[in-house]
Protein backbone atom coordinates (compact mmCIF):
# COMPACT_ATOMS: atom_id res chain seq x y z
CA UNK A 1 0.00 0.00 0.00
CA UNK A 2 0.98 3.42 -0.81
CA UNK A 3 2.18 5.84 1.94
CA UNK A 4 -0.24 8.08 0.64
CA UNK A 5 -2.77 5.96 1.51
CA UNK A 6 -1.92 4.64 4.36
CA UNK A 7 -1.20 8.33 5.71
CA UNK A 8 -5.07 9.18 4.52
CA UNK A 9 -6.49 6.17 6.64
CA UNK A 10 -4.29 7.03 9.70
CA UNK A 11 -5.56 11.16 10.02
CA UNK A 12 -8.59 9.87 9.09
CA UNK A 13 -9.05 7.47 11.89
CA UNK A 14 -6.55 9.51 14.38
CA UNK A 15 -9.19 12.69 13.89
CA UNK A 16 -12.55 10.98 14.87
CA UNK A 17 -12.24 12.90 18.16
CA UNK A 18 -12.26 16.27 16.40
CA UNK A 19 -15.13 15.27 13.99
CA UNK A 20 -17.23 15.24 17.85
CA UNK A 21 -15.61 18.16 18.88
CA UNK A 22 -17.34 19.82 15.55
CA UNK A 23 -20.32 17.92 16.19
CA UNK A 24 -20.34 19.27 20.14
CA UNK A 25 -19.90 22.93 18.50
CA UNK A 26 -22.28 22.97 15.58
CA UNK A 27 -25.03 20.57 16.57
CA UNK A 28 -24.67 20.64 20.90
CA UNK A 29 -25.28 16.89 21.10
CA UNK A 30 -25.22 13.49 18.85
CA UNK A 31 -29.13 13.19 19.21
CA UNK A 32 -29.17 16.77 17.21
CA UNK A 33 -26.91 15.65 14.63
CA UNK A 34 -29.30 12.18 14.14
CA UNK A 35 -32.61 14.63 13.90
CA UNK A 36 -30.25 16.72 11.45
CA UNK A 37 -29.71 13.56 9.32
CA UNK A 38 -33.33 12.70 9.59
CA UNK A 39 -34.46 15.46 8.40
CA UNK A 40 -32.21 15.89 5.43
CA UNK A 41 -33.52 12.04 4.18
CA UNK A 42 -36.97 13.03 4.50
CA UNK A 43 -38.25 14.74 0.86
CA UNK A 44 -38.42 18.39 0.96
CA UNK A 45 -42.45 18.50 0.62
CA UNK A 46 -43.10 16.56 3.44
CA UNK A 47 -40.91 18.62 5.84
CA UNK A 48 -42.71 21.70 4.87
CA UNK A 49 -46.36 20.19 5.14
CA UNK A 50 -45.32 19.18 8.56
CA UNK A 51 -43.76 22.68 9.13
CA UNK A 52 -40.29 21.64 9.80
CA UNK A 53 -39.26 23.64 6.34
CA UNK A 54 -37.29 26.06 8.05
CA UNK A 55 -35.25 23.31 10.58
CA UNK A 56 -34.50 21.54 7.21
CA UNK A 57 -32.45 24.61 5.75
CA UNK A 58 -30.64 25.00 9.23
CA UNK A 59 -30.48 21.16 9.60
CA UNK A 60 -28.63 21.19 6.21
CA UNK A 61 -26.13 23.89 6.43
CA UNK A 62 -24.99 22.67 9.53
CA UNK A 63 -24.30 19.35 8.04
CA UNK A 64 -22.74 20.75 5.12
CA UNK A 65 -20.47 23.20 6.95
CA UNK A 66 -19.85 19.84 9.21
CA UNK A 67 -18.58 17.38 6.13
CA UNK A 68 -16.79 20.95 4.76
CA UNK A 69 -14.76 21.26 7.96
CA UNK A 70 -13.69 17.71 8.95
CA UNK A 71 -12.32 17.56 4.72
CA UNK A 72 -11.00 20.33 5.27
CA UNK A 73 -9.29 19.27 8.77
CA UNK A 74 -7.87 15.76 7.05
CA UNK A 75 -6.65 17.53 3.76
CA UNK A 76 -4.57 20.23 5.50
CA UNK A 77 -2.92 17.43 7.93
CA UNK A 78 -2.49 15.67 5.08
CA UNK A 79 -0.83 18.91 2.89
CA UNK A 80 0.99 19.64 5.83
CA UNK A 81 2.57 16.38 6.89
CA UNK A 82 3.08 15.77 2.90
CA UNK A 83 4.96 18.57 2.75
CA UNK A 84 7.26 19.14 5.89
CA UNK A 85 7.14 14.98 6.67
CA UNK A 86 7.54 13.22 3.84
CA UNK A 87 8.87 15.57 0.81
Amino acid sequence: MDTHAVLLIGLLVVNIPLYYLLVKLLFGNLDAMSDAVRLLMTPDVVSWFRGEGMERCWAEMKLVIWIFACTLLVLGEYLLIGRYVFP
